[in-house]
């Protein structure tokens, strides 16, 4: 079976690996590719505990599309730029300043 498995460094430089699909299915390990060895380990006993306690080995997972504009930030810009950069930033509902 193939899972998908998300792996992210935590504050203190450890790779934590979890199974998104498996509910509390998470490892650990010094490196990336000892993190993904130890989650292959944890998602074979996920699934054995899950099928002897008569639970559903998986929970359903999907992506989704998420519209996100952040645009904050600050330039200088000609004067003559104003009028164009400001109906372009208007119609997505925000702010410019400008500094000359």
């Amino acid at each position: 079976m193939k899972f998908t498995v998300t792996i992210q460094q935590d504050e203190d430089g450890v790779y934590i690996a979890e199974c998104p699909s498996i509910p509390g299915c998470l490892s650990q390990g010094a490196t990336e590719a000892e993190a993904e060895a130890n989650i292959e380990d944890a998602i074979r006993e996920c699934l054995a505990v899950r099928s002897q306690q008569g639970l559903p080995l998986t929970i359903s997972t999907r992506e989704v599309e998420v519209a996100v504009l952040w645009l904050p930030f600050r330039c200088s810009v000609p004067e003559k730029w104003f009028g164009p950069l400001s109906d372009w930033v208007g119609k997505w509902r925000g702010n410019v300043e400008v500094i000359l």
